[in-house]
């Protein structure tokens, strides 16, 4: 049940690195700040995009969707409105995997607190200065706002998206 959600996670966790990648090196960003703007506004449309599109629409029949939407723009809530319930077990296993592991996942930071603790078990605290708990592997690591936001975006997105289908997904 929740397996296709977890697939699907675990993909959309590689592609910030790739969107990283293009604004540092392709586009020449040279600000952290204007470099997670572009990370988060890509990653962001890419997962609506991917969870929405490809999901949400039944990526197999999409493009006669899309024609009769070109067609007759009036049939666009017809047609979202008779697809959007079809996914809804999917769309609420995604919400309970995000909720549930990838969201705290990213906000304990396992990776930083592992070095941190390794760090401070190997560090003989009678000759330890101030410095020394400052640098290395205790500096404030920085926080990722283009990779945590647009999921916490996308949550949310798909609790407003269901909230009139199913008012339990809402807080």
């Amino acid at each position: 049940l929740y397996a296709s959600a977890v697939i699907m996670l675990v993909f959309l966790l590689g592609i910030p690195w790739v969107f990283d990648f293009v604004a540092r090196y392709y586009e020449g960003m040279k600000l952290e700040s204007e470099v997670q703007n572009s990370i988060m506004t890509r990653y962001f449309y890419y997962q609506l995009i991917n969870v929405y599109v490809t999901v949400g629409f039944s990526g197999n029949n999409l493009w006669s969707q899309l024609i009769t939407i070109l067609e007759r723009p009036q049939t666009f809530i017809d047609v979202v409105g008779g697809k959007l319930p079809d996914v809804s077990l999917f769309f609420c296993s995604l919400l309970i995997v995000k909720i549930c592991a990838a969201i705290p996942l990213e906000m304990i930071r396992p990776w930083q607190l592992s070095t941190i603790h390794l760090m401070g078990s190997c560090m003989d605290r009678r000759t330890t200065t101030r410095r020394d708990l400052r640098t290395g592997a205790f500096y404030s690591w920085p926080m990722l706002y283009g990779w945590i936001y647009p999921q916490l975006m996308m949550v949310l997105m798909v609790m407003t998206a269901y909230a009139v289908i199913s008012p339990l997904l809402m807080p």
